[in-house]
């Protein structure tokens, strides 16, 4: 096997919370890093005392620089997903104002259509929960996949009760299903497959 690796820019602050100061490194159960042939994608938590902090994509292609692209507001780190025509799908957990870095957000769904073809500043965004004006909807913590068929599932534990949200890549109707309940447990960071 031949592989490389190589530092990259990460957050400039990694407080042991991740809901005060979000860092890249948070979020084991998510999705940061992807490939689409020669080109692979990425992100880092753009973090700053006191403020909100910002998701910013980067991109590689084969041995060359790293290029930053779009940033987005974030909560926590995202999940950073690739279908096979090269669409690069971004879930990020959104804080619901501008003093909040906690679990009430939205969760939103980032689109960049043409990422395999080396745009990571275009994109479409979906709302996939809203915000629940003071109350959560959707816990941070989220985890995601996509299958070979291009259907992406995301999950999160609210309560104690897990929800699966899934969809076909090039589609824009989430199904939300609550896949259980009273499980006695939030069953945060989890994997989906």
């Amino acid at each position: 096997i031949n592989y490389s690796f190589e530092k990259i820019p990460g957050s400039k602050f990694h407080s042991h919370k991740g809901n005060t100061s979000p860092a890249t490194w948070w979020g084991y159960n998510q999705s940061k890093i992807v490939r689409f042939k020669d080109t692979v994608f990425t992100y880092i938590v753009e973090n700053h005392k006191g403020r909100i902090a910002n998701l910013t994509l980067y991109k590689k292609n084969g041995s060359g620089q790293w290029q930053k692209g779009v940033s987005v507001p974030c909560t926590v780190p995202g999940n950073i997903l690739i279908d096979s025509n090269g669409g690069l799908h971004l879930l990020v957990h959104q804080p619901e104002n501008s003093q909040s870095s906690g679990s009430e957000g939205s969760l939103e769904h980032y689109y960049f259509e043409n990422a395999g073809a080396g745009d990571i500043s275009n994109f479409q965004k979906k709302t996939v929960i809203y915000r629940g004006n003071g109350k959560e909807r959707v816990n941070k913590r989220i985890g995601a996949t996509i299958s070979s068929e291009n259907e992406i599932a995301l999950a999160f534990g609210l309560g104690t009760s897990e929800y699966l949200y899934s969809k076909k890549a090039d589609t824009n109707k989430w199904k939300k299903m609550r896949a259980g309940a009273n499980l006695g447990h939030n069953l945060y960071y989890p994997y989906p497959i």
